[in-house]
């Protein structure tokens, strides 16, 4: 039933991801984000720009200046990830003893979910579309979705 509970969990965040595809033209395409390693437990940072970041508190998005709420799940944008950066990623989360529950990377398109080998166990999803140069990396904060 948890595992059930964390894959639709998964998926939502998966749908919320993508509803944002193709980001904000307005930023530069030369500038990267921080990678918010604060809140991204074991997962490694990807060798590409970020070009968002956002924390949610399950489907509502927190504002830059919340720092005193805790996300259940936080969201990073690469929109301008090559081919090249995204299979290096995803070779990279494959070679990290992470549990994974899907694997997908044919046709351009990548989707690998999986469990972070950390102490919570969290679960985390990396898509790559390769028409639109879109990398998208999630992590769901378990502890935090269950406590309320």
């Amino acid at each position: 039933m948890l595992k059930k509970s964390i894959y639709l969990l998964l998926l939502t965040i998966f749908v919320f991801s993508f509803s944002g595809c193709g980001g904000d033209d307005s930023e530069s395409s030369s500038q990267s984000l921080d990678w918010p390693s604060q809140y991204m437990s074991t997962l490694p940072e990807p060798d590409s720009l970020i070009s968002n970041v956002q924390r949610y508190s399950f489907d509502e998005a927190l504002e830059e200046s919340d720092t005193t709420t805790q996300p259940t799940s936080v969201n990073v944008t690469m929109n301008e990830m090559s081919k090249k950066e995204a299979q290096a990623y995803y070779q990279t989360l494959k070679d990290s003893g992470f549990e994974l529950t899907n694997d997908e990377n044919e046709d351009g398109k990548i989707l690998l979910t999986g469990i972070l080998n950390d102490a919570d166990k969290n679960p985390f999803i990396f898509s790559y579309l390769e028409d639109d140069h879109y990398g998208n990396v999630s992590i769901t904060f378990v502890k935090a979705v269950y406590a309320n």
